[in-house]
């Protein structure tokens, strides 16, 4: 509550915020770790190299992708590429769950990497094992 005299007039008015918090209804009370959560925010700098550096990642001199809290990087002019989830402040480099046969290069299971909530786009640029041999 706060009021405010006008010096003029002398004469006081009141004025009352009231904030009522609910909770919505058509939300889960706990968190499924399956279910994805609303996009990750980024610093305005998560999305440069040195950003991946600082994170330990000292290959990594270019970016391809990076929004929603992933992100595919790697050194230029080789094959050295990975994909990258932020987590604690920093960028992680997202686990392969597996290899392909033909070539060597890691694959992920895009299933779950789409329920953990990667961006459909990023989805698109990786290697899904169920057809990488």
């Amino acid at each position: 509550e706060t009021s405010v005299v006008s010096p003029s007039e002398q004469d006081t008015t009141t004025v009352t915020n009231t904030v009522i918090e609910t909770a919505d209804p058509t939300e889960p009370a706990t968190s499924d770790p399956n279910t994805p959560g609303p996009p990750t925010e980024l610093p305005a700098d998560a999305c440069e190299a040195t950003t991946f550096q600082d994170s330990g990642h000292d290959l990594v001199d270019t970016v391809m992708f990076c929004d929603e809290g992933w992100a595919r990087g790697g050194q230029a002019q080789t094959d050295y590429v990975r994909n990258f989830q932020w987590n604690n402040g920093g960028w992680d480099v997202y686990p392969a769950a597996g290899e392909s046969l033909n070539t060597g290069y890691p694959c992920y299971d895009t299933e779950t990497m789409a329920r953990a909530g990667a961006p459909r786009v990023m989805l698109m640029e990786v290697l899904d094992c169920e057809y990488s041999n």
